[in-house]
């Protein structure tokens, strides 16, 4: 599943639930892909629902992968989104 589908097609939350299915931490891949989930941007043209939209979302994965070997890299969840979002200041 992961390297027929999930890897080539990019589809990083199919990622997350290999990686806690199959209780594996690879820590390139998983920061790499929660790095990359904090970059998609939604599809619409309002900054400010853009920002609530990828905070919602991005609190739903948190909590359904945290804890488990697909959980953000760190101590806690926020840890985690504290150290991202200092990534790019």
């Amino acid at each position: 599943m992961y390297q027929g589908y999930a890897r080539p097609f990019r589809l990083y939350e199919p990622i997350l639930l290999i990686l806690k299915t199959a209780d594996t931490r690879i820590e390139d891949v998983c920061e790499a892909v929660w790095r990359q989930l904090l970059r998609e941007q939604p599809s619409n043209g309002y900054e400010g629902v853009k920002n609530a939209m990828m905070k919602a979302r991005l609190g739903d994965l948190i909590r359904r992968y945290y804890p488990s070997e697909a959980a953000p890299l760190g101590t806690s969840p926020s840890h985690f989104l504290i150290r991202i979002m200092n990534m790019d200041s």
